[in-house]
């Protein structure tokens, strides 16, 4: 089985997978993961910042594992999580960016789509078909918006409870999280 999650970078090699299952006080994490936040800060700092900020950008993306096999694809460094909607255009033949070091890539092939953790030849890799990606990106899109509940969840815990439904909104909109998914000449909700 083919599993495609959202994932943010905490630390060197360490995800923290955004989800409904996600406990609220780890959504705490992925507030301070985000660009330009001080995770020293007050949360309501960190809070009003995001609420502000024009950017945000999360180290992460997506990643991809196969459990028969067991590889795994992980987003490669300098890749956000910002750039998720990315991967609906690979049906199209494209390759969105994934990071660097190593360097991730989508090889499409006849009759699948080969997901490279370093470039085309190196390292692990995951077969997918085009339309079991499409499959797994709307339910991807559904845990993120699923995560939007977590994180007002962790908000209102923390005191910020009167910014909750702002701070979801936030994400929602800086993450492009809740609009249609669309991919090449289609478009889905």
């Amino acid at each position: 089985m083919i599993t495609l999650r959202a994932v943010v970078e905490l630390d060197d090699l360490t995800w923290l997978h955004l989800d409904g299952d996600c406990p609220a006080d780890r959504a705490g994490l992925f507030v301070g993961a985000l660009a330009g936040i001080n995770p020293d800060d007050p949360i309501a700092e960190r809070v009003d910042a995001i609420l502000t900020d024009e950017t945000l950008i999360a180290q992460g993306g997506l990643a991809l594992h196969d459990t028969v096999t067991g590889m795994s694809v992980h987003p490669g460094c300098c890749a956000g999580l910002e750039d998720w909607r990315c991967w609906a255009e690979v049906a199209a033949g494209e390759s969105p960016w994934l990071g660097h070091s190593p360097e991730p890539r989508v090889q499409v092939l006849d009759r699948h789509l080969r997901v490279w953790q370093d470039a085309p030849g190196r390292g692990d890799h995951v077969d997918v078909t085009g339309a079991e990606l499409r499959r797994l990106l709307l339910g991807l899109q559904r845990d993120l918006v699923a995560f939007l509940d977590v994180l007002r969840a962790w908000a209102r815990a923390n005191g910020q409870g009167g910014h909750a439904d702002a701070l979801a909104a936030a994400i929602d909109r800086h993450f492009v999280i809740s609009a249609p998914l669309t991919g090449p000449g289609q478009a889905t909700s």
